[in-house]
């Protein structure tokens, strides 16, 4: 191990007002209190994983009820850069408490759809295969479906967070897929000679063969340097998104920028420290916080603008919410170059829509759905216990405001290419329970295209002139194949569940 685990670090800082951070943490409170109330339902139905099967359903033990609220409070009144960006629990816009909830609903029902919190892992797992005879190439850790983690780089003003590959570092992920015959944890190490190669791992014989070279679908025959591998609740991944991170809520953002809220570690030149011990069990969930705030907040692309989207949602009485959600998949993209990966993202996505309805009218129970169809307004909205005049007035122009004659139950408008059905078909089922499994661990086994592998030679002079090719700022670009770093030595129909009911 390269560097020691470091605790979430505060400093004094004069940059954000008493006043607002007042007011922010009143915001947390309304939150706190109305998740309280609902922790119980959030334990049985957010908080839980399966076993490699998808079934045996268990308490999360990496992901539990209290870490996520206090890297919630974190990231939503002390926020990160200086104090200017916050996890959204409606404190930004004044908005309030609905606004909020749906943010953290819409959040959560993303990192139920991926393997982290199902399979209770904070480590990306193997799971790609490159032909149909479940062979997992080794070389997965440097890029899965197509990708390569080390070509990920920032561009344009973010540029210069982009983490440095250390060609001589070596790490094990702490976890992977649960259950027998399946692949190893995810490695990164050097090659031991110019010639040294990584196989494979044969899920029907349950052995690693490293007798011949074996690529991932990238091409990648080494793990040298591949060290960026997903980590996290949302499964961060890249030198672009684990050096922002850093940059932010790691040593970079400490002793450079002198950002209040940190953790004393460099991240860049460790990944495995977010999934290591008890003292960053937190950041698991602040990494997860900090790629939603950082790419899900602020999307505004192709006429969709998430936090735009977010208070028509509300205000319309949650209708559509399906066309919300899935703004999230353009987002967080899969990001990965086969057709074939399209199953995969379709997977999420379907897990997703589902989530986030059970979570909004189910979980949270939040006002205009059958489940909750007697709450007040004023249950959602208790006055302020702020003492200060000024503070309590600006949270009184927060609180939440319900759409006037809300429908009796949440509507679910047909996408662009959906057909509208005349009348909606309703049946009776069992209300949710612990006991039903979530969908299949996701597998493809189709023969994939491979590329060329990379060349851990190129100077970092081509690796600058293609990037500056590329117009896009603040954009992830994977370069081609033949380029590296420069290594310096370290995502018809929509089903809603409303109490007993299901609405097709």
């Amino acid at each position: 191990m390269c560097c020691s685990h470091g605790e979430k670090t505060y400093t004094k800082s004069d940059s954000i007002p008493l006043q607002r951070k007042l007011v922010y943490e009143e915001y947390h409170n309304k939150i706190e209190s109305w998740l309280n109330k609902q922790q119980t339902e959030m334990d049985k139905s957010v908080f839980i994983s399966y076993d490699a099967q998808g079934n045996n359903p268990y308490p999360s033990t990496a992901y539990t009820y209290p870490d996520f609220m206090k890297a919630l409070k974190s990231m939503s009144v002390d926020g990160v850069g200086n104090n200017e960006m916050f996890f959204y629990t409606g404190q930004t816009d004044n908005k309030g408490l609905v606004h909020g909830l749906v943010n953290i609903a819409a959040f959560l029902a993303h990192a139920m759809a991926l393997p982290s919190i199902k399979y209770d892992l904070c480590d990306e797992h193997n799971s790609d295969t490159t032909d149909n005879t479940g062979k997992y190439a080794a070389a997965n850790s440097c890029g899965q479906y197509g990708r390569s983690y080390q070509e990920e780089v920032c561009t344009g003003k973010d540029a210069s967070m982009t983490c440095n590959i250390y060609p001589n570092a070596v790490m094990t992920a702490v976890d992977s897929l649960p259950g027998t015959k399946t692949p190893p944890p995810l490695q990164c190490k050097p090659k031991t000679n110019p010639t040294d190669f990584t196989g494979f791992y044969s899920k029907k014989l349950g052995t690693l063969s490293e007798e011949f070279p074996y690529s991932n679908r990238y091409g990648s025959t080494h793990i040298e340097g591949c060290c960026f591998w997903g980590r996290g609740v949302l499964l961060t991944k890249g030198v672009c998104n684990i050096g922002k991170l850093n940059f932010y809520l790691g040593r970079i953002g400490a002793e450079e920028k002198g950002y209040t809220n940190f953790f004393d570690i460099d991240i860049c030149v460790y990944p495995e420290v977010i999934c290591e011990g008890e003292d960053t069990r937190l950041l698991r969930w602040m990494a997860g916080m900090f790629e939603w705030l950082d790419r899900v907040q602020s999307y505004n692309q192709g006429g969709l603008n998430y936090m735009n989207d977010l208070n028509t949602f509300v205000n319309s009485g949650f209708i559509d919410a399906n066309r919300f959600i899935d703004i999230v998949e353009k987002a967080l993209p899969f990001d990965c170059y086969e057709l074939t990966c399209s199953k995969e993202e379709e997977k999420v996505k379907s897990e997703r829509r589902d989530n986030f309805i059970n979570i909004i009218f189910n979980v949270l129970k939040l006002p205009g759905s059958l489940a909750d169809e007697n709450t007040s307004t004023n249950a959602l909205t208790p006055e302020p216990q702020v003492e200060n005049a000024i503070i309590e007035q600006s949270v009184s122009t927060a609180q939440a405001q319900l759409p006037t004659n809300p429908p009796i139950k949440p509507i679910l408008l047909p996408l662009d290419n959906e057909q509208e059905e005349e009348e909606p078909i309703v049946q009776q089922v069992e209300p949710v329970s612990l006991s039903s499994p979530p969908p299949p661990p996701l597998t493809i086994m189709q023969q994939w295209p491979t590329k060329t592998d990379l060349s851990s030679n190129s100077n970092s002079d081509s690796q600058n002139d293609q990037s500056s090719n590329k117009q896009t700022e603040d954009t992830l670009i994977p370069l081609k194949s033949g380029s590296s770093l420069s290594a310096n030595w370290f995502g018809i129909v929509a089903v809603c569940v409303v109490g007993g009911m299901i609405v097709i």
